[in-house]
């Protein structure tokens, strides 16, 4: 299964290949970036469309052994085609927004307060 994730409104690295993804439209994740895939090998890791040169990463190394050719290539690229999911969702923080109002409130007296929200 892939990671899905929210338009990030803040993406921060933290450390050790993990980074958390802040989201005023959806949940926020800590995720972390695998080097192998992590889920679903078989499934393209993006969608291209066809009209789009496309190129797996093994036929990357002919591309490099090619230099020195690269006239007959001027201004065509490629995009690599993987398999799988590089991302595992370690964590997910549920959207409150949005937030109208907030008041610290003592519910029992003890002089230890907390947040109340409304949304």
């Amino acid at each position: 299964m892939f990671t899905k994730s929210a338009a990030p409104t803040a993406l921060t690295y933290l450390a050790n290949h993990i980074f958390y993804l802040g989201s005023h439209f959806g949940d926020s994740q800590l995720l972390q970036i695998t080097t192998t895939p992590s889920s679903a090998s078989d499934t393209s890791t993006l969608p291209v469309p066809s009209a789009i040169s496309t190129i797996s990463p093994n036929a990357l190394n002919s591309l490099a052994g090619d230099k020195g050719k690269s006239e007959d290539r001027q201004g065509q690229g490629y995009v690599v085609v993987g398999k799988g999911s590089y991302l595992t969702e370690l964590e997910s923080f549920n959207n409150l927004a949005p937030i109208l109002d907030a008041a610290l409130v003592d519910t029992d007296g003890s002089g230890q307060v907390s947040q109340i929200t409304v949304y």
